[in-house]
C-alpha cells in the first residue's frame, strides 16, 4: 500500500469544533489527557517544541505505535496537532502542542454520572501525575539559580474571598506564561531555559470534628 504524503496523513480526523468542550466532549477530553503516557508526551511538546513519532518515543521510551496511537487521541480533543510542513518525508509524523487549559468541578456532571466518576478519576491521576513531578524535581540535583519557591497558607476565608483569589491566581498565571512564551518566540537568547512546572491547588480544609 503507498504511503500517504504527510500533509494527507491525517485528514480523516476529527478535531473539536469549540473550546472549551462540554458534556461528551469534556468527557472525551478528560479522558485523553488523564492517560500518563499522553500527559508525558503533552508536556514533552509544550516544552520542547514540535516533534516527530520517533523523537517523542526516543525521549518517552514508548514504541513508536504507542506515540503514534496516543498523540491521535490527543489530536481528536485538542491538545496537539499534527505539523506535516516539518516531516523531512513520507515516513515522518509530526506533531505541535496546542495551548488549550482544561478545567472542570463537581457541577461540569450531573451527581453519580459516568462524566461524575471520570472527573474524579482524573482528578486523583492529575495529583498522582503532580506528585511524581515533585518527587522527580525533589531526587534530582540540585543547580544553581534554578531553586524552587514553595510557600502554603491556611487562612479563614469566605467564599467569595476564596473565588477571589482562584481568579487573581489563574489571571497571574496566564500573564506569566503568556510573556515566557512570547519572549523565547521573539528572541534568542543567552540565558538557558528548563521546564518551570507552576502547581497551584486552591482548596477549602475538611471540617474538623469534636
Amino acid at each position: 500500500m503507498t504511503r500517504r504524503p504527510a500533509n494527507q496523513r491525517f485528514d480523516d480526523l476529527t478535531t473539536p469544533d469549540e473550546w472549551p468542550p462540554h458534556g461528551e466532549a469534556l468527557a472525551a477530553a478528560i479522558a485523553a489527557r488523564m492517560h500518563p503516557a499522553r500527559r508525558a508526551l503533552q508536556d514533552y511538546l509544550v516544552t520542547q517544541g514540535p516533534a516527530s513519532v520517533g523523537r517523542l518515543a526516543r525521549a518517552t521510551g514508548l514504541a513508536p505505535g504507542s506515540v503514534s496511537y496516543h498523540v491521535r487521541v490527543l489530536a481528536e480533543s485538542g491538545f496537539v496537532e499534527p505539523a506535516p510542513e516539518l516531516a523531512g518525508d513520507t515516513r515522518e509524523s509530526w506533531w505541535r502542542a496546542v495551548a488549550r487549559p482544561l478545567t472542570w468541578d463537581a457541577a461540569s456532571f450531573g451527581e453519580g454520572s459516568a462524566g461524575r466518576l471520570l472527573g474524579d478519576a482524573a482528578s486523583d491521576a492529575n495529583l498522582t501525575y503532580l506528585l511524581d513531578a515533585v518527587r522527580r524535581w525533589r531526587a534530582a540535583p540540585s543547580v544553581q539559580d534554578w531553586q524552587a519557591q514553595v510557600s502554603d497558607a491556611l487562612v479563614m476565608a469566605t467564599v467569595e474571598q476564596l473565588r477571589d483569589f482562584e481568579e487573581r491566581l489563574s489571571a497571574l498565571l496566564d500573564e506569566w506564561t503568556t510573556e515566557c512564551r512570547r519572549s523565547q518566540g521573539e528572541s534568542v537568547e543567552r540565558a538557558p531555559r528548563r521546564p518551570v512546572r507552576v502547581v497551584s491547588l486552591v482548596f477549602p480544609e475538611a471540617a474538623h470534628h469534636g
